[in-house]
């Protein structure tokens, strides 16, 4: 099959990176793969090698006073030149540029990794605002588009499928749903080395208010306050809720018990030096760190919530509480903490169950799925 890949750019991000491994685990299938970007960013080099990768300036943005800004001549030109089977798009913008003008003999699937803007349920004081009445014109102009071709909806997780099915109201036989995987052999050949005088949690992901970082520390200030001084929080990622962050920090005295470590190269060298990845986002789509830190043996603490359940087993490969619950959050980390061995346990079972998330196995899943939706075109 000829394939295309498209992604706005491949920043620092789980969907950028999942790309990238569909991409190679799909070439190694046999198949000829196509990664199209729109900006020159690109912060997986290695990754990148042996890749068949091409930057095209490309924007669409609707207007509710119908002044459109349309760039997509040069990416029209070079799809059709492709002459795909499959042109699979990851994220809004993509959507938006990929569907402007699709091709009638193309299958189009839109993987679908969280929620965004044009697609959350908005309320009468969203369309008091400006933002309100562009999300509610995009949305009505992707469904437009997506009905002039044959689009297919491939969801990470059962809760964004239901999300999209809400958004959307695709076709039943449109819908699908396959699990994300992870390059497991990645992560669990690093070996655990913790720190005896500390109990260190880490928790990965950009500094964004649905991020939830601020939720962690005031965990920690909790600890803190009842005399536990010995845990340590190390951040890895950076964004524009820093400020906010080191201020929490600065103001509760919490600086010899927060690292922010920015993003690094190797996130797996610093997971291996901590007993447990903790985190904080409600309503996660999915989570690859989840994947990342079980195949480490990493025991997980996180939220009930989102796609979260559908990876994280409570009371078996890690502690899951109800949203912002600090106390419950903070008794899940004491217990881990004062039972090294239940840590311990959680976290050879998370490697024996994320087996089943293997990236080899989700891209013949992905590959199976092109396969029949072609065959039924």
């Amino acid at each position: 099959m000829k394939i295309i890949q498209i992604i706005p750019s491949l920043g620092t991000g789980g969907a950028e990176r999942l790309v990238l491994d569909i991409s190679e685990g799909l070439q190694r299938l046999g198949h000829e793969v196509f990664v199209i970007t729109f900006r020159n960013d690109n912060h997986f080099p290695q990754l990148s090698e042996g890749k068949r990768i091409e930057v095209i300036p490309s924007h669409v943005s609707y207007s509710i006073t119908g002044k459109d800004s349309i760039e997509t001549e040069e990416f029209d030109k070079r799809i059709r030149e492709i002459e795909p089977d499959i042109v699979h798009s990851h994220l809004i913008e993509s959507e938006l540029v990929s569907r402007h003008n699709p091709m009638k003999s193309v299958c189009y699937v839109t993987h679908w990794h969280g929620m965004h803007p044009p697609t959350n349920p908005r309320h009468f004081a969203d369309y008091l605002k400006k933002d309100g009445w562009w999300n509610g014109n995009t949305l009505k102009q992707l469904k437009r588009n997506y009905a002039k071709c044959d689009n297919h909806f491939l969801c990470i997780s059962n809760f964004i499928g239901d999300y999209v099915s809400k958004a959307l109201n695709p076709k039943p036989e449109s819908l699908h749903v396959i699990l994300n995987g992870c390059d497991i052999d990645q992560f669990s050949n690093y070996t655990l080395k913790k720190d005896s005088e500390t109990f260190a949690l880490v928790a990965v992901g950009s500094f964004h208010t649905y991020k939830n970082q601020i939720f962690l520390l005031k965990v920690i200030l909790n600890l803190v306050n009842r005399g536990v001084t010995d845990v340590r929080l190390k951040l890895l990622g950076d964004g524009a809720e820093r400020i906010n962050l080191e201020s929490f920090c600065a103001e509760n005295n919490l600086e010899e018990y927060v690292y922010f470590l920015g993003y690094v190269n190797d996130p797996g060298l610093f997971m291996s030096q901590c007993d447990v990845l903790v985190h904080g986002a409600a309503n996660e789509p999915f989570g690859l760190i989840f994947l990342e830190a079980m195949s480490m043996g990493l025991p997980v603490i996180a939220f009930q919530s989102g796609g979260i359940p559908e990876i994280v087993e409570d009371g078996k490969t890690g502690m899951l509480t109800a949203v912002n619950d600090v106390e419950s959050f903070t008794s899940a980390i004491l217990k881990l903490k004062d039972n090294p061995q239940l840590a311990s346990q959680y976290g050879e079972e998370g490697k024996r169950s994320v087996q089943k998330f293997g990236m080899e196995e989700y891209v013949k899943k992905v590959e199976d799925l092109y396969y029949k939706l072609l065959k039924r075109n």
